[in-house]
């Protein structure tokens, strides 16, 4: 082996694949796709981003791709298992963007994140009368093998245009009235909002305002959380989203803020 050769093999990285699913910590099905990927790619390093999005629920897994996913080094693996039942209009693909890649149904999700940004989108032939349904091993983990080997995805399937134009972290203005949509609250009880504060002051026009959470009222975002518990806040949280937070306590449980349901922010006229 020339020494070139052996330079070229200590700056090689090994591979890195993670996971997102709603696959849940209880079951052995981690288990059976990192011995299957270990397998056949020993040096593979191997995360566990998260586990436990609510089965089905795929706005908090578009939120997850986007503020986790895309800090990791370009190249990683992206196995993002999350309502990918086999179906006639939800085609599988490997996504690369941003110099990663993404595996995953084009349910949604790819589009809410990526747009129409993606340098590649291949789409994986599959039949849906397979008799294994468990696509994370039969087919997710198998492509992540394959492009952790070193293949290309235009080796796996045909190239494909066009995303499912569906946006899941839509907000809906009308008038002087902006619903947004609650896309997770975290193990504090923080309610995350799905929309930024750089697109909120956008809308809002510097306008005072009212948001309105199931009863609980905010009417100016803060720099940080509060120390008065009975006081709630609204902060930018390090995501870039608004989040809804109450100090030391649960603002979710507080106000009864469900996931995927939505509150309202009313602008009054700069004449006001």
């Amino acid at each position: 082996m020339n020494s070139q050769f052996k330079k070229h093999l200590n700056h090689m990285q090994a591979p890195i694949i993670t996971f997102t699913t709603d696959w849940g910590t209880k079951d052995f099905f981690i288990g059976m796709v990192k011995g299957r990927i270990l397998s056949e790619v020993p040096d593979a390093n191997i995360i566990d981003i998260t586990h436990n999005v609510t089965p089905y629920k795929i706005i908090y897994a578009t939120m997850v791709v986007r503020h986790a996913c895309l800090n990791f080094p370009k190249e990683t693996i992206h196995i993002i298992d999350v309502n990918s039942e086999p179906k006639a209009d939800q085609p599988f693909i490997i996504a690369r963007y941003k110099g990663h890649y993404f595996i995953c149904a084009d349910n949604g999700l790819p589009y809410s994140v990526f747009g129409n940004e993606c340098e590649s989108v291949t789409r994986i032939p599959y039949t849906l009368g397979n008799s294994n349904s468990f696509i994370g091993l039969t087919l997710f983990t198998e492509l992540a093998i394959r492009l952790a080997k070193g293949e290309k995805p235009s080796s796996m399937g045909e190239s494909h245009s066009q995303l499912l134009q569906r946006n899941l972290l839509e907000y809906n203005l009308r008038d002087n009235k902006l619903s947004v949509t609650i896309v997770h609250n975290d193990s504090y009880g923080n309610a995350y909002l799905g929309i930024t504060r750089a697109k909120f002051e956008e809308i809002r026009d510097g306008r005072d305002f009212v948001l309105d959470a199931n009863g609980g009222k905010i009417t100016t975002i803060s720099p940080y959380y509060t120390t008065d518990n009975e006081d709630l806040a609204l902060i930018e949280s390090a995501t870039g989203l608004l989040q809804i937070a109450l100090y030391q306590s649960s603002a979710a449980q507080l106000l009864n803020l469900k996931s995927e349901s939505s509150v309202q922010f009313t602008f009054k006229s700069k004449s006001e």
